[in-house]
Parts: structure tokens; C-alpha cells; sequence
């Protein structure tokens, strides 16, 4: 009896035959219509992932330098208002310009060399005297310009601009920004202890143009 090579070998009893089996082809893990979505989904959707990164990163960025600026504002407006009530006069702007100054630097945030062009500086500081109305119900406040108020009723305003870059445009090249940030504080002596205190105002009246701090 004649057997063809590779079809039939013998087994087990003599006489006994078994038909080889050809070996099963190996199944693709990834078929190919099924490789291609996955290519769809990459190409959309990690862009898009990387977007949103792109705009969380430079929205946490803005607001630590809101906050920044925000407690320079603060330390200039306390400062302002304490050198302003211990005066016999009205405290001149230009020594305002210089505890601003003084109190940027400090805080890192604002050089006198500092302009609102400049990504990651803070304009130079807007600085308002006025007084502060207060009917128990809303704190208003008043530019009075180089009138000199009471004292017990003075105000200080102090704020400024800073430009931020945007973070993850470093990375990716990609800039959402620059973004803009604007704080603005508010500083008076307080009537029962006589220390400077920050207040929130409800409102501004009609005023003065601000004086301008420092260049």
C-alpha cells in the first residue's frame, strides 16, 4: 500500500493510520479593520487630550499668579495706608510709588523696570487715596485725589496688571496665552484698634483718574 509523504503516518497498533493535520493559521490580535480605529482614535483624541492639558496647566498657572499678585496688592495697600496715618499731611505719591515698589520687589512680582508688556511682570501699580464710607450696610469708596481727608476715614487703593505666559506652550509650543490677572486691594486704619486692616469694598464711586505709581 503506498502512502503519500505528509499525509499519513503511522500510529500506535501496527496497521493503524492517522491523517496528519495541517497546522491552524494564527489568528491576528489586532485584525485589520480594528487596527485602523485604534489609529482613528489616536489621531483625535490625543490632540484633543493634550489640549486639555494645555489649558488646565496654564488656567492653574493664571491663578497662583492672581493669588501672588493678589497678596502683593494686600502688603502694598497695608503698607500705604500705615505710613499715610502716621503723616501730619497728605502722604505724597511718590512715597506711595516706593512702598509699592518696595513690596513688589519683595514679593518677586514687580521690578521698577517692570511693564505690562513683559510676560510674567505686573504693570506698574495704580495707587488711589480716598476715604472710606461706610453706611453699615456697604463700604464705598471715594478718590479724593491730594485732598486731605480725616483720618479716621482715609483710604488707600492700590492695583495693578500682570501679563502670564502660557505654561504649556513651553512644552508643546502651543500658547493659549498670555494671559491677563488683575488684583486690586483696599486698606484702612481700623477704627477700634488703630492698626491697618484690609476691607472689601461694595463699590466705587465716581472719582479722580487714579494716580500712577512707579515706571
Amino acid at each position: 500500500m503506498f502512502i503519500p509523504v505528509g499525509t499519513h503516518r503511522r500510529f500506535g497498533a501496527p496497521g493503524l493510520l492517522q491523517t496528519a493535520r495541517a497546522p491552524r493559521p494564527q489568528l491576528s490580535a489586532h485584525p485589520p479593520a480594528r487596527r485602523g480605529a485604534i489609529l482613528v482614535w489616536f489621531v483625535f483624541v490625543i490632540p484633543l487630550m493634550l489640549l486639555i492639558l494645555l489649558a488646565v496647566t496654564d488656567f492653574a498657572g493664571a491663578s497662583l499668579a492672581k493669588i501672588e499678585l493678589k497678596n502683593a496688592m494686600d502688603a502694598a495697600a497695608l503698607s500705604a495706608i500705615k505710613t499715610w496715618h502716621e503723616q501730619d499731611k497728605t502722604l505724597a505719591v511718590s512715597d506711595v510709588e516706593e512702598l509699592c515698589a518696595a513690596n513688589f520687589s519683595g514679593s518677586g512680582i514687580l521690578s521698577r523696570s517692570a511693564v505690562a508688556s513683559e510676560p510674567g511682570q505686573a504693570s506698574s501699580p495704580l495707587v488711589t487715596f480716598g476715604v472710606l464710607q461706610d453706611s453699615g450696610e456697604q463700604h464705598v469708596f471715594i478718590p479724593v485725589g491730594d485732598v486731605e481727608p480725616a483720618q479716621a476715614a482715609r483710604c488707600v487703593a492700590v492695583g495693578a496688571t500682570m501679563q502670564v505666559p502660557s505654561l504649556g506652550g513651553a512644552w508643546l509650543g502651543i500658547a493659549l496665552g498670555p494671559y491677563t490677572v488683575t488684583a486690586e486691594s483696599y486698606a484702612r486704619i481700623s477704627p477700634e484698634q488703630g492698626t491697618p486692616q484690609l476691607v472689601s469694598i461694595d463699590a466705587v464711586a465716581a472719582a479722580t483718574t487714579p494716580q500712577e505709581g512707579s515706571r
